[in-house]
């Protein structure tokens, strides 16, 4: 497969376009016990940090994929209050904060803005749920302010699914699993 086409969750993602992609959820990429994001892949204008969740996932033999779904519900609803974290939405956000301290630790500057996608395929979350769980993200991801001792320039949040991904994103499918950045 080229360096730059990647698999993930029943998806192939092309990042042809791109300066240099990367799977960060790899062994050669996770340290000391620190989560990743699945991708990172930097474009002239921002880096993308991509987290994909695909509960629709056609590789995925259907009771598995029913028992799948229900763990991420529990997962999506195991906080009592809800102005608390759940487990799903802590479990995204270290993601993000492990591969921003990866990626600073080892030099790397992030002087462009930081978009963070989380790509979330599962047709039974409805509107209402989804704008919930963004907000309940978005209002923790980490605010920087550019200083001595930090060269991230933002980090803005992204929920979306397939469909919503390429248009958001300029990317466009090869075939019903495939994402390719322009």
């Amino acid at each position: 497969m080229n360096s730059k086409v990647f698999e993930e969750s029943g998806l192939t993602f092309d990042f042809s376009a791109s300066e240099n992609p990367y799977k960060a959820d790899s062994k050669e990429f996770l340290y000391n016990g620190l989560s990743a994001v699945d991708f990172i892949v930097e474009m002239p204008e921002s880096y993308f940090l991509i987290e994909v969740k695909n509960l629709e996932n056609p590789k995925i033999p259907s009771e598995f994929r029913t028992q799948q779904k229900d763990e991420f519900l529990l997962k999506l609803r195991s906080n009592t209050d809800k102005s608390e974290r759940s487990v799903f939405q802590g479990n995204i956000l270290r993601k993000l904060k492990d591969t921003l301290l990866r990626m600073l630790a080892f030099g790397e500057r992030l002087s462009k803005p930081v978009i963070y996608i989380l790509l979330l395929e599962y047709g039974d979350l409805g509107f209402n749920q989804r704008r919930l769980l963004f907000e309940q993200i978005n209002s923790n991801i980490p605010k920087f302010s550019e200083s001595e001792y930090t060269s991230i320039h933002s980090v803005k949040f992204g929920l979306c699914d397939k469909t919503e991904y390429e248009a958001r994103y300029g990317l466009s499918f090869r075939g019903e699993s495939t994402h390719r950045l322009k």
